[in-house]
């Protein structure tokens, strides 16, 4: 009986050492992939923003980006290389600045939407982008959001998000309809249809986090196409 007993436990000590590595393996992929991300955009970045024969506005969205997205993740990368200090208040500010940042990126491309496709600049959409920025920018700066704390905030979470996909859906829709480069409006809706399930379900299934993920390419997606602009 005792050896049965012996030969038990070793074996679910086993399984669980070996999921334990499948995490670590996991985690460390995460890690590796955000930090090719972040090279990408700063390379990317910075390779557009000194292009004589374009206009900077490329470049600076795309830093724009990778500046909150390294707040963003780097917290996240220390974690996945087994760093045990707590990094809790660092990711939720990095959340914070993330947050602001995305929201710049959109209105960046609103603004090189109007400069490049020769649109009508209607002064009741500028209305509206303002209002929906603003909004954004005052839930997000709101003390009940606790970003110190990174923890989930109940329905705040959701109303702060609410002007930044609306935000997008605007900007996609204009490159979707009256664009030369629709591949851009695609780009964005796919990166709100990942995002959104995070928003309303990640509290509750934090799996769904990993839908970050494909969204981020979609960013990526649009930061290649920068390029032939």
């Amino acid at each position: 009986m005792n050896e049965m007993k012996k030969f038990k436990d070793f074996n679910e000590n086993l399984k669980v050492r070996n999921e334990d590595q499948k995490v670590i393996t996991v985690s460390k992929i995460e890690g590796y992939l955000a930090i090719a991300y972040i090279l990408f955009i700063a390379i990317a970045g910075t390779r557009l923003l000194f292009r004589a024969d374009r206009s900077i506005f490329w470049g600076v969205a795309a830093l724009t980006l990778g500046f909150g997205d390294f707040f963003y993740l780097f917290p996240r990368i220390l974690t996945s290389f087994g760093y045990k200090k707590d990094l809790n208040s660092a990711m939720g500010y990095g959340k914070f600045i993330n947050s602001i940042t995305s929201t710049g990126f959109y209105v960046i491309l609103y603004i090189l939407f109007l400069k490049f496709e020769n649109f009508y600049n209607s002064l009741a959409l500028s209305f509206i982008i303002i209002i929906l920025v603003l909004t954004r920018l005052i839930l997000c700066l709101l003390p009940g959001n606790r970003w110190r704390e990174n923890t989930y905030v109940g329905y705040l979470n959701i109303w702060r998000n609410l002007p930044f996909i609306l935000l997008g859906i605007i900007v996609s829709d204009m490159f979707l309809y009256f664009s030369r480069v629709p591949i851009i409006g695609i780009f964005i809706i796919l990166s709100l249809a990942f995002y959104v399930p995070v928003v309303l379900f990640a509290n509750r299934n934090p799996k769904l986090e990993f839908l970050m993920f494909p969204r981020t390419m979609m960013y990526v997606g649009i930061i290649i196409v920068f390029f032939f602009l």
